[in-house]
Order: C-alpha cells, then structure tokens, then sequence
C-alpha cells in the first residue's frame, strides 16, 4: 500500500512541476502533499504498534487534504 502511495505522490509532484504556476499548480501541490501525509501515517502505523492513533490522524489530515485539493481542480475546471 505504502509502494503505491509513493507512486501516487510521484506522479501528483511531477504533474504539480509539468503546470509550472498555472491555474491547476495549487491543487496539485495540495494533493501531491495530502499524499506525503498519508504515506507518512501508513508508515507510523507500520512501525509503531502503540500508538494507533498518531497514525490515523496522519491518514485522515492526508485524505482531507487530498479531498480540499480535488475541490479546488473541480473549481478550476468549470
């Protein structure tokens, strides 16, 4: 899971680096971002069996933000 999150965040920052400021450059940063975040969170509950809910709240910061940035492409597009 972690490996395609990874490939995700891959491709979101080179899509984010190919817009170069335009218009759709925003979300795409947000996302590339949320996607760091989630894969931060999947690697915190990887490695710490104690702490279950650090790494939930990572993966929930991660997919709200990736929610936020998704809003903004739809803006951007109509």
């Amino acid at each position: 899971m972690v490996i395609v999150v990874w490939g995700c965040f891959y491709l979101a920052s080179r899509i984010n680096s190919l817009l170069k400021g335009g218009e759709l450059s925003p979300p795409w940063f947000i996302i590339s971002l949320s996607l760091g975040i989630f894969s931060l969170g999947l690697i915190f509950d990887f490695f710490s069996a104690i702490s279950v809910t650090a790494g939930g709240i990572l993966k929930l910061g991660g997919l709200s933000l990736f929610a936020i940035g998704l809003i903004y492409i739809r803006k951007a597009l109509n």
